[in-house]
């Protein structure tokens, strides 16, 4: 008895086994990768600038109140 079957044994299905295939898994796994990074890099940009945005009004705010100018307008 064969230990494979004879279709199993063709070039067609040996190059896809040990070539095509792996290199897809590999090719997906990179992408993944990449993607995940990239998403973590855009959050990270984004929390900063909101970061930024907060402080930046914060600062207006003790300015203002500081300065007495809001009262003004009462």
């Amino acid at each position: 008895m064969a230990p494979f079957p004879a279709r199993l044994r063709s070039l067609t299905t040996q190059l896809l086994a040990l070539t095509v295939f792996p290199m897809l898994i590999l090719l997906i796994l990179v992408s993944y990768g990449g993607i995940s990074l990239h998403e973590q890099a855009m959050h990270d940009l984004v929390s900063a600038r909101d970061e930024r945005a907060v402080r930046a009004a914060a600062e207006t705010l003790r300015i203002v109140s500081l300065s007495g100018a809001w009262c003004s307008r009462l």
